[in-house]
């Protein structure tokens, strides 16, 4: 797997020697399959690449890393995967030839995209079964409820025949022992807009043909109203900086330092309002989100979770997050998940915000 940023976008590479595919790639590359990356082949040789264009995303493997996966998380995933796979029946595309690879899946603030891998020889049951292997290690421990619920389904996952109407009547259940929600709201929002629910019931093709096969579809939006109205009264998804800005003073520009050993601190050269920062974790989280980010920068140049400073005995590492405007070293672009080391007095750009590493 190779990361590059060409013409101002991000791009996951993956290469494959003489791959068994027919009208697959044609599909995709004449089709936008809602819930799959936009993907393009490029032949080599012998060797023919795939490049998934992840601009804006970060891959599940990287987001496990600041995250516990609770049951939210799996919902959305269970729901996305089965919205995904309907939509390839369409195109007369295999649903086997999903990846569902941690680092081949990619998120976007709670938007879920999967990668088509044309010859994929693991059924979509085997993936999924592995797959919860991987969600079972990263779990948050959240109610007890919750916690039973998320081992029912790795255990459903691991027969033989996965039954998706049987995970998500399970997964959508209230976390009061089980409990099923009652009456729905008049209005609740589904994929990309609000639906109304008698019109959504009368209108099947339009808004629910992708309930088919699961458990009574009022009872379903209302399970599904009702947890992700409770989301969104827990989470914001986007920064809004405040008139206000914690007081600061001017910056100086570090001209260096008689001083051999690192310090560990982010000096600030910009000519903005930045301030300096200590990089006093094992693993410092660059970016513009209050409340997550170690080093908060607050400017829209900066992506929410933009690059990631780690500590190892003495010698420290930086690699981008698939930021949108780019993390460089000493003039230098990180690719995505590059991990380079970082040396006394060099230079580091996050977007356009300048700082010194002492």
């Amino acid at each position: 797997m190779e990361y590059r940023r060409c013409q101002g976008k991000s791009y996951m590479i993956r290469r494959m020697e003489k791959p068994e595919y027919g009208y697959q790639f044609s599909m995709l590359k004449e089709n936008r399959v809602q819930g799959l990356l936009p993907a393009d082949r490029v032949q080599e040789g012998e060797e023919v690449q795939f490049w998934y264009d992840i601009s804006g995303k970060h891959d599940l493997e990287g987001y496990a890393r600041f995250h516990k996966l609770g049951r939210d998380f799996l919902e959305n995933f269970i729901f996305s995967l089965y919205r995904v796979s309907q939509n390839l029946g369409k195109y007369l595309l295999l649903e086997d030839e999903l990846s569902l690879e941690p680092d081949m899946i990619f998120m976007h603030n709670k938007e879920i995209s999967f990668c088509y891998v044309p010859g994929n020889k693991k059924s979509l049951e085997t993936s999924l079964g592995n797959f919860m292997e991987f969600f079972l290690k990263h779990m948050e421990h959240g109610t007890q409820r919750d916690i039973e619920i998320c081992y029912k389904v790795y255990e459903l996952t691991q027969e033989e025949h996965v039954d998706f109407s049987e995970l998500a009547e399970l997964i959508g259940e209230d976390s009061r022992g089980g409990e099923k929600i009652g009456e729905a709201a008049d209005f609740m929002e589904i994929g990309e807009g609000p639906i109304n629910l008698e019109e959504s019931l009368k209108d099947k093709e339009k808004h629910c043909f992708f309930l088919e096969g699961f458990f009574g579809k009022k009872q379903f939006l209302s399970n599904l109203w009702r947890q992700r109205k409770k989301r969104q009264e827990k989470e914001e998804f986007f920064f809004e900086p405040e008139e206000s800005f914690e007081e600061v003073s001017n910056p100086t520009v570090f001209l260096g330092s008689e001083r051999k050993e690192i310090l560990g601190e982010l000096r600030y050269e910009g000519d903005g309002r930045g301030k300096n920062f200590k990089i006093d974790t094992p693993v410092f989280l660059v970016g513009s989100q209050e409340g997550e980010a170690n080093g908060v920068i607050f400017t829209s140049s900066v992506s929410r979770r933009h690059a990631l400073i780690t500590k190892e005995e003495e010698n420290y590492y930086i690699e981008d997050l698939n930021s949108t405007n780019g993390t460089y070293l000493n003039g230098e672009t990180l690719e995505y998940k590059e991990k380079v080391p970082l040396s006394k007095n060099d230079k580091i750009m996050f977007a356009e915000e300048k700082y010194r590493f002492v």
